[in-house]
């Protein structure tokens, strides 16, 4: 199995996760580390749609080698900071470089309109977020997630782990993995 973990080593608990995923027996890792290399950010041209199909007209950097490395990875694992119910800021930067990966045209999944995808077959996404400031922000968080995965045509109700943290404030890394092993068992 071809897994992708995306985070951010800056953040010890991205660190932590990504550090105890590493070790999860029988997963070829491709580790992306936010903080070694900043995409340019998708300025929403369309480009990716009209001028060359299923690439990124802004050239290559990371945000083109994390696309790339979609092809042929059975799923992206994402650790990220909630952020006012989304991905922490570095993480959303890789994100939003996924939209070559999607065809212009629409579809309908749960009542909504989404993407087709260009390829046919997307990894399966899931997402541990932290540090949510209340209830609201993790349901935000959760929502979001879930749209991402409606996009794929993924299955709704799983995908999303919001990391609980200890008596003093740390988060449980084997949680990360013991969530992990369930996803990727499903």
């Amino acid at each position: 199995m071809k897994a992708i973990i995306l985070y951010d080593s800056r953040d010890p608990v991205g660190y932590a996760g990504a550090d105890a995923l590493s070790g999860y027996p029988n997963v070829d890792w491709v580790a992306v580390d936010v903080s070694r290399e900043t995409p340019a950010p998708c300025i929403g041209c369309f480009g990716c749609w009209v001028r060359t199909p299923g690439a990124c007209v802004l050239g290559r950097d990371a945000g083109t080698e994390y696309y790339e490395a979609m092809h042929g990875a059975d799923y992206v694992v994402t650790l990220s900071k909630i952020t006012w119910g989304g991905y922490s800021t570095a993480i959303k930067a890789y994100t939003d470089r996924l939209l070559p990966l999607l065809h212009p045209n629409f579809r309908i999944v749960h009542g909504e309109m989404h993407h087709r995808l260009r390829y046919g077959r997307m990894p399966t996404f899931v997402s541990a977020g932290f540090g949510a400031r209340d209830r609201a922000e993790e349901e935000t968080f959760r929502r979001y997630v879930e749209a991402q995965r409606d996009q794929s045509g993924l299955p709704r109700g799983s995908g999303c782990l919001i990391l609980s943290k200890g008596t003093d404030g740390s988060v449980s890394t084997g949680e990360i993995v013991e969530w992990f092993a369930k996803e990727a068992t499903a």
